[in-house]
C-alpha cells in the first residue's frame, strides 16, 4: 500500500498522534503500514524525526528498534502548533 506523493517526515507522526498513551512506542513496520509506505521509508524518515529531536529511539535487540515522542517533544509540538498544550494523561 503506497502513496502516490511525496511523504514528509512528518507524516510519520500520524501514527503517533492516534495513540491512547501518546508516548507508546511503535515499530517502523507499524508506522509504515499506518501511513501506507514501505518500511524503510519509514525508518528513514523516522531517523530524520529523531535527528530534529521529534521522536526518540531505542534498540530492542540486534534487529530490533522501536520509535517514541517523549513528553517534552510532544509538548514543544504542541507549542509550534498552536500554543495550547494537549491533556496529556489525563482521563
Amino acid at each position: 500500500m503506497s502513496r502516490p506523493y511525496r511523504v514528509d517526515p512528518e507524516d510519520c507522526l500520524e501514527p503517533f498522534d492516534e495513540l491512547e498513551n501518546p508516548t507508546e512506542p511503535l515499530s517502523s513496520r507499524e508506522v509504515a503500514d499506518t501511513v501506507g509506505i514501505a518500511r524503510r521509508t519509514a525508518h528513514k524518515k523516522l531517523e530524520t524525526l529523531v535527528e530534529r529531536g521529534q521522536l526518540e529511539s531505542k534498540s530492542l535487540g540486534k534487529r530490533t528498534r522501536v520509535w517514541y515522542r517523549t513528553y517534552n517533544a510532544i509538548e514543544a509540538s504542541d507549542d509550534e502548533n498552536d500554543g495550547e498544550p494537549d491533556e496529556i494523561g489525563e482521563n
